[in-house]
């Protein structure tokens, strides 16, 4: 999964965003970092590119820390210029 692209269908738009590739140290609880990035960008009224490389970021940040807790916010600012986000006309298969 975290190979792989995401795919999101956001403000009437379809995109897919990568993720730097870094060193899993706890893979458990990214979702839930990406998901609450999401809302909170939803609340904020951010642009669907930059509501998904914060998303992604979050999620990627928090693969890095051990246990349970949440990642380091620097970290995660860091992160986002480096989520690579395309928009694309229509449903893109297979992440591209």
């Amino acid at each position: 999964r975290a190979s792989a692209a995401t795919i999101a269908w956001l403000d009437g738009g379809w995109y897919t965003a990568t993720s730097p590739e870094l060193e899993v140290v706890e893979p458990r609880g990214a979702g839930d970092a990406m998901t609450a990035a999401l809302a909170v960008g939803t609340a904020r009224a951010l642009a669907p590119r930059e509501l998904l490389s914060v998303a992604c970021a979050a999620g990627s940040a928090t693969v890095t820390r051990t246990g349970l807790a949440s990642a380091k916010s620097d970290l995660m600012e860091a992160l986002v210029p480096l989520v690579n986000v395309v928009a694309h006309d229509g449903p893109p298969l297979n992440g591209n």
